[in-house]
């Protein structure tokens, strides 16, 4: 992790900051770790595909997520991180009502809510890294 360094300082607040972004980079890399694993060990296991309703709610979550990721500025980020929280709970009801409904197999409903939960959590280190960020360089600008 000699990628990320701060300048010598003696303010504990900003090495407790500085912990928090190598944890938040660390979450970042599992998670979509994760999803890799997930999607492979599904298909190794020799589960059917899901249906093309769940994957393109998959594709259309990633697709957010790496348009979010383009965002150079900060304050555009934030209002598209709220944005996307908003999409992401609408796909979660949308999930929810089709397992309701019995659409799909158990194990294609199973692969979704795991990589839908990689992809939130993915949104929320982010995130984290960003408010992060702005505290500890906002003097950078």
């Amino acid at each position: 992790m000699d990628l990320i360094k701060l300048q010598v300082t003696d303010n504990a607040k900003q090495e407790r900051r500085y912990g928090k972004m190598i944890v938040s980079l660390q979450m970042l890399q599992k998670n979509s770790s994760n999803i890799w694993q997930s999607s492979f060990s599904h298909i190794d296991n020799n589960h059917k595909a899901p249906d093309l309703e769940l994957i393109s709610d998959l594709k259309e979550i990633a697709s957010e997520l790496l348009t979010n990721l383009k965002n150079e500025d900060c304050d555009i980020f934030d209002e598209s991180t709220k944005d996307f929280e908003e999409k992401l709970k609408a796909y979660d009801k949308k999930q929810i009502k089709r397992m309701k409904d019995s659409t799909g197999s158990s194990r294609n409903n199973f692969l979704f809510l795991d990589l839908f939960s990689y992809f939130e959590n993915i949104s929320h280190h982010l995130n984290q890294l960003i408010i992060l960020y702005r505290k500890n360089y906002n003097h950078l600008k």
